[in-house]
């Protein structure tokens, strides 16, 4: 157990998000015509063979319909306007008109002007406003309206606004650092007879109030960036998030670098979903570490307890690894297993299941108060919104959803294991290596 503490550490999570740019891949770029013209819906080819057509000094119909894969009938039929495109003939079908999708693109324009680029749900937002101001009893726009908007408005396209990414390589994903990891697993439950009510996953997240979160934006078609205007009161909190493999979640435990006392703010605290803690730091200490383990998980879960042993499993964050953290796991029979490094984002269920929604709910959250509200951000609209995301996004689905998909609950190694790039060759020593999900063995 030791040995496998040693040297278990894990990246820094924060970054540096003042600047969100955004980066065109082969997974998210769908939009990028001129490089993928076999990808593209057979309208769109139509569609960009006549415009290389009647470009300056354009090349032939033939040689078009050639390059976009369409019939060189259809290219001359529509050069010579003999026939309608589909975009034109179906306009009567639309739930918009095409005056009130122009209207929507120049807002899109303007708030990418204004550096609150607009994302797809906003989209859809200013569509069904328009429904309703006709018809209050109209169905609301579809969930893929917008695919086909942007395709008949080729000035602006959707790409991926996010921060600058951690490098990652497919070598740090090894398949036998996963094998000793879900065999170590196994063991301790086997040997220590834990029960799936007694294993816990706790993971910190950085919450920053004036930080844009990566999304899917909107901009003109000749724009290749987004930049997400900042606010100037950027401040960090940290979240110690704690969930079981039976579904349950422990109270949020947030801590704020604060110098007085709390405001009036930490008043909204009284439902016991979540607890305080004040820090010098911005983030959680040696002591504040101690203080969760001791005065938070282990009362809590002491409650709920089925058998003589619990098991925690960590990232390996230096707070969690001092001498005073393991000591007291052993003595309160708290086993600690730390995540194998580089690979937590594979095997640790809250990344797998909750924190991904709960972060894009805050992320929402905050996106619209910046639009719609003209005070800057403080502590008390943290912890609110923080609050509202989270009972969205943590649930018993997600949560279980997320032991699953690591494979430590139902115990399944293999719904990690295919994941990993075909690097590795050699038999598999992971207990679970049958590609049927076995039953819990514990």
């Amino acid at each position: 157990m030791a040995e496998n503490m040693t040297g278990n550490t894990v990246e820094n999570m924060t970054e540096n998000p003042v600047e969100i740019t955004t980066e065109n891949t082969a997974e998210n770029s769908t939009e990028d015509m001129a490089e993928n013209p076999a990808d593209l819906p057979k309208g769109e080819r139509i569609e960009l063979a006549i415009a290389e057509c009647q470009k300056e000094n354009g090349i032939s119909a033939r040689k078009a319909a050639k390059k976009y894969n369409v019939a060189p009938s259809t290219v001359t039929r529509r050069l010579n306007h003999s026939v309608q495109s589909a975009s034109v003939a179906h306009q009567s079908r639309q739930r918009l008109t095409p005056q009130e999708e122009k209207l929507i693109i120049r807002k899109a324009l303007q708030h990418y002007e204004s550096g609150l680029p607009l994302g797809i749900r906003h989209l859809h937002e200013f569509a069904n406003e328009i429904l309703c101001s006709k018809d209050t009893e109209a169905p609301e726009i579809g969930h893929n309206w917008h695919r086909r908007m942007l395709a008949r408005n080729p000035s602006i396209k959707r790409i991926l606004s996010r921060p600058p990414a951690r490098v990652r390589t497919a070598k740090l994903m090894r398949k036998d650092t996963l094998d000793e990891f879900f065999a170590l697993y196994s063991d301790l439950r086997k040997t220590h007879a834990i029960a799936s009510t007694d294993v816990y996953n706790m993971d910190e997240k950085g919450l920053l109030t004036g930080a844009n979160q990566q999304s899917s934006v909107l901009i003109p078609m000749e724009k290749r960036q987004a930049y997400m205007r900042q606010e100037g009161n950027r401040q960090w909190a940290s979240v110690l998030e704690c969930i079981s493999a039976d579904g349950e979640a422990l109270p949020a435990w947030m801590v704020f670098k604060v110098v007085n006392q709390p405001n009036s703010g930490f008043k909204h605290l009284g439902t016991g979903e979540s607890s305080i803690a004040i820090s010098e730091k911005e983030w959680t200490s040696n002591v504040l570490a101690l203080h969760w383990l001791q005065e938070h998980f282990h009362p809590l879960t002491e409650k709920r307890r089925h058998g003589e042993y619990r098991m925690l499993i960590v990232d390996g964050h230096g707070s969690q690894c001092t001498p005073e953290f393991v000591d007291f796991c052993v003595k309160a029979k708290i086993i600690l297993l730390i995540l194998p490094p580089h690979n937590t984002r594979l095997v640790q269920p809250l990344d797998a299941g909750t924190l991904q929604p709960l972060v894009q709910g805050y992320s929402n959250f905050l996106d619209d108060h910046k639009r719609f509200c003209k005070t800057w951000l403080n502590k008390e609209d943290l912890i609110k919104y923080y609050q509202l995301a989270r009972k969205q996004a943590i649930n018993n689905a997600n949560i279980m959803a997320g032991w699953k998909r690591t494979g430590l609950f139902p115990f399944n190694p293999q719904e990690v294991l295919h994941q990993l790039p075909n690097l590795f060759s050699g038999p598999s020593r992971s207990p679970g290596a049958s590609s049927e999900p076995p039953e819990d063995p514990f």
